[in-house]
């Protein structure tokens, strides 16, 4: 059975119909036997697709969570950490600059002891950030 070509269209966009329109639609569908027919296939045409869709989609956020789940997480950058150690470093051998300015030494190994204790404070910094990182 074939619904009413005048109704067809109509019947097709019911859920858009402003609510004159689907008055008229709803009684003509009382008194039309193949137009409601029609309008009974298409929605249970839609309820298919509406319970196909929700599997198809529910099965696309399974995989992409499982997808994720056994992705491995992206190892930090070294960046920060590099950045901080050089920024300690320049803040540190600034104090020691400070400190011989006002005080001058004489002796290299003074020189020595005081390069050391700059990189050995900027290590101490940069391995603290790194495991604040963690």
């Amino acid at each position: 059975m074939q619904p009413c070509p005048e109704y067809e269209d109509r019947i097709l966009d019911y859920g858009e119909l402003p609510p004159s329109e689907r008055a008229e639609v709803d009684c003509h569908l009382s008194t039309c036997h193949p137009c409601l027919q029609f309008q009974q296939a298409l929605r249970e045409v839609d309820q298919g697709l509406e319970r196909a869709l929700a599997d198809v989609r529910l099965r696309a956020v399974a995989a992409d969570v499982l997808r994720k789940a056994q992705t491995p997480p992206k190892r930090p950058s070294l960046l920060p950490e590099v950045l901080d150690f050089a920024g300690w470093t320049s803040v540190t051998a600034a104090v020691v600059a400070a400190v011989l300015v006002i005080a001058p030494l004489q002796e290299p190994l003074v020189w020595l002891a005081l390069s050391g204790a700059v990189v050995a404070g900027s290590g101490w910094f940069g391995v603290r950030s790194w495991q604040e990182m963690k």
